[in-house]
């Protein structure tokens, strides 16, 4: 089963048009996981024969395999606790090269507070993403001119999403398209769709690592290129995953490589960095600071409440996932 894509919720006209410009900030967290693989994954093989022989199914490394199922059942965040990070990303590609920082902390309940900013080119963009665990923000600059203010009921959505005859994946992947599980999701991806071939010790900025190398499954690899011609440029071939040696096996730094040009040599397409993770059980009081960032004020802003909106979206999925498969 293909999950629902909850980043696609149309632009109507109730809705600002940054949904794009939403998809680009959240690229640390679940915009990469669905442009690297869901999407990707998901592309239907052409009916014309492949003109060459299907390349061999690549070697899995079972070490690295072990490490990163490790990674996903310890950072799994269904777990109750407290969560923070500083992200960082930049792009590399031609035509859409630009970088993103900002801070991420998640805790219990639904509890979020994402701020990124981002730089493309001259122009800067920035984002915050709140929830107290009841409601949701969204506050969008874009430059200096244009700033939008969204918010709705979480409360309302998850009726929706638990009203009968939704499925636990339905609900999985929209928590995860609005960045509630953290990097889990990011790691399930790689790991659903690509085969760790390596594993090796590394240092990465004084932390002791295992740096895995991961490749496209053999049935994506024939997706992404079908007639066995080179593989397209700017679009990633290899994975590169930099997890700490120690438990949780913490994901510090990936990196995608592949070709700029038909035919060029892998350079680095993507970096993505998750720095400085700090954790807290959900037993511990939360750090002081904490106490500021689940709540928001839009002031006098003119806010749109998208309530409606994502309830009757996450319906529709629900009504198309729930049909059953014909007969042939």
């Amino acid at each position: 089963m293909i999950a629902p894509n909850f980043h696609q919720i149309p632009n109507t006209p109730r809705t600002p048009p940054f949904r794009f410009l939403r998809f680009l900030f959240f690229p640390s967290l679940t915009a990469t996981a669905l442009w690297l693989s869901g999407a990707l994954a998901q592309q239907a093989p052409p009916s014309a024969p492949p003109s060459s022989p299907a390349a061999p199914a690549p070697k899995a490394d079972p070490g690295a395999e072990r490490t990163v199922r490790a990674a996903i059942e310890l950072l799994n965040p269904k777990q109750p606790g407290w969560l923070e990070t500083k992200l960082r990303q930049q792009v590399h590609a031609r035509g859409l090269a630009f970088n993103a920082d900002g801070r991420y902390v998640s805790g219990p309940d639904h509890r979020l507070h994402l701020e990124l900013t981002v730089h493309l080119g001259s122009a800067d963009g920035a984002l915050q993403v709140i929830s107290d665990g009841s409601t949701v923000w969204e506050e969008v600059h874009i430059g200096k001119g244009e700033h939008f203010v969204s918010r709705w009921n979480l409360k309302k959505v998850e009726e929706a999403l638990n009203s009968p005859g939704s499925l636990p994946q339905i609900r999985e992947q929209f928590y995860r398209s609005r960045a509630f599980a953290g990097v889990v999701p990011l790691l399930q991806n790689v790991r659903d769709q690509m085969t760790f071939t390596k594993q090796e010790d590394a240092d990465w900025q004084k932390h002791k690592v295992l740096k895995l190398t991961a490749v496209w499954s053999a049935q994506v690899s024939k997706n992404l290129s079908p007639q066995g011609n080179a593989w397209p440029p700017l679009m990633p071939r290899t994975c590169q995953l930099f997890l700490g040696k120690d438990a949780p096996h913490w994901p510090y730094r990936l990196e995608w490589r592949g070709p700029t040009t038909p035919g060029a040599e892998d350079s680095l397409l993507m970096e993505m960095e998750f720095q400085s993770p700090r954790f807290t059980a959900a037993s511990d009081p939360p750090p002081p600071d904490y106490a500021r960032l689940f709540s928001f004020d839009p002031g006098k802003m003119k806010v749109l409440d998208r309530t409606q909106e994502i309830s009757d979206f996450v319906t529709a999925q629900i009504r198309n996932q729930a049909k059953p498969a014909k007969v042939p």
